[in-house]
């Protein structure tokens, strides 16, 4: 059987040409050591993770919530 598409799967399937962004990287000041923007139908969608690929993830999570 094939296997379930993950959110960034999901995301470039229903918006073609996507932007991310890395926003920032290893900030100090939070727990956070990244932030990354996805831009998705004129959106902008921003998420948090201790990786970039989990910042990624997590940006293409909330833009799948907002549609």
């Amino acid at each position: 059987p094939p296997l379930p598409k993950n959110a960034l799967a999901k995301i470039n399937d229903f918006c073609k040409g996507l932007e991310f962004k890395v926003v920032y990287a290893n900030d100090p000041i939070t727990d956070h050591a990244a932030e990354v923007s996805v831009r998705c139908k004129g959106m902008v969608y921003h998420g948090l993770g201790r990786t970039k690929k989990m910042a990624k993830l997590d940006a293409a999570e909330k833009a799948l919530r907002a549609m």
